[in-house]
């Protein structure tokens, strides 16, 4: 009995020290989708589309779930992308951003991340990775690039994510070509190696 509760004591100092000094796991799933969506919300930009985000059971790369992005207008050249959120306070100083994505459509869609970090919530937003048809495993972005535009570079992917032992919000962007109408894409096991 005693060595079980050492066990425990052990493995919770390790669980709560391993929260405060940020995220250096060699891969750890951040979202699954096995939970509720509840913390999930669409963005209200001026230029993004509608989505409709829901579970599903079927297009899934681990687990039972996955999250279905339903993107419900025609895309128009200003408006081209779908914005969800989850606001979150993560150390992601020395991780990269890791997700599986499954596009139906056999080209067209791009996906990026975007993040609100430091205490000013600072917006930066990284490079579309172009998705093919069917699943794209592993598609990762590099949080230590200097590809990440914000107000500060006038929009341009020429600096580096500022904050980031400070992420407040987590964003994915999920582009589409123009005219292209209801269109369907699934995101899942998003994680940070």
């Amino acid at each position: 009995m005693r060595y079980l509760f050492l066990s425990l004591a052990l493995m919770t100092v390790l669980f709560f020290g391993f929260q405060l000094v940020g995220i250096n796991a060699e891969d750890l799933v951040w979202e699954g989708f096995e939970g509720t969506l509840d913390d999930w919300v669409s963005a209200t930009w001026e230029n993004v589309g509608q989505v409709e985000l829901s579970f599903d059971s079927e297009n899934v790369s681990e687990g039972k779930r996955s999250l279905k992005v339903v993107m419900k207008e025609e895309a128009i050249d200003w408006k081209n992308k779908v914005v969800f959120s989850k606001e979150d306070y993560i150390n992601l100083a020395e991780a990269d951003m890791v997700m599986d994505v499954f596009s139906p459509a056999s080209t067209g869609i791009a996906v990026a991340v975007g993040f609100d970090a430091g205490s000013g919530w600072t917006y930066y937003e990284s490079i579309q990775k172009t998705m093919k048809g069917g699943w794209n495993k592993d598609v990762t972005f590099n949080l230590g690039a200097t590809n990440f535009k914000c107000r500060a570079s006038d929009w341009k992917y020429t600096q580096a994510l500022a904050d980031r032992e400070d992420i407040r919000r987590v964003h994915i962007l999920v582009y589409r070509p123009s005219r292209m109408t209801e269109q369907i894409v699934y995101i899942d096991n998003i994680r940070f190696k």
